[in-house]
């Protein structure tokens, strides 16, 4: 951790730390760092001194810094609650949990949508990835249309993985838009599947 306090032209401090962690005590909020050090430069002339263990009082900085959670530090229950919610799919809920509901707001909807998608809907594709490779044994390596086959099969995960890490892109306010993205790997992954189905049945007969 790496604090720098500069209380005037004259004065600073730097104070670097290898661990640390927030504390509540009464009206305070103390930042508790562990094994570091801290750097004192009054007038040019500098001072420093190691600790193992020292409190930071960081009341004073609390114009400064943001308290509220972030989205991506959200749990995905809340997530969703709060999706239902703009999206008037539950209207039953009581105003002092839907104010207890993190950054749950219309102007923050975008990125609510996204911390879902990559929880939620990214990990499937793993599954399709997986999919697409087993398309190679469809081939036997004496087939004269083997390599070809490799060559599309390499092409086809190598466009997919650019895809799933350029998909949160298309994610926007538009509930059906980003539901269609969301159904779009187990639609990929149907249609592999019924592709081995008929190419299989169709090698048999």
């Amino acid at each position: 951790m790496f604090l720098n306090d500069k209380s005037s032209s004259n004065e600073s401090q730097i104070t670097i730390a290898k661990t640390g962690k927030f504390e509540t005590r009464g009206d305070k909020k103390i930042l508790v760092l562990y094994d570091g050090k801290t750097i004192n430069n009054v007038n040019k002339k500098t001072s420093e001194f190691n600790f193992s263990k020292t409190d930071f009082n960081i009341s004073n900085f609390s114009t400064h810094t943001v308290t509220h959670q972030k989205t991506q530090e959200t749990s995905t229950k809340e997530l969703v609650l709060c999706l239902l919610i703009i999206n008037n799919f539950k209207k039953d809920i009581n105003s002092k949990l839907k104010r207890g509901l993190n950054n749950c707001t219309l102007m923050n909807i975008v990125n609510i949508y996204k911390e879902i998608y990559s929880r939620l809907i990214k990990p499937i594709y793993i599954t399709f990835l997986i999919s697409v490779s087993l398309l190679l044994i469809l081939k036997s390596k004496s087939d004269h249309t083997f390599k070809a086959q490799k060559f599309r099969i390499y092409a086809l995960g190598f466009f997919s993985i650019i895809f799933l890490e350029t998909s949160s892109k298309f994610i926007s306010p538009n509930l059906i838009q980003n539901l269609f993205l969301s159904a779009l790997p187990v639609i990929l992954i149907l249609t592999i599947y019924f592709y081995f189905l008929i190419t299989l049945k169709v090698k048999k007969i």
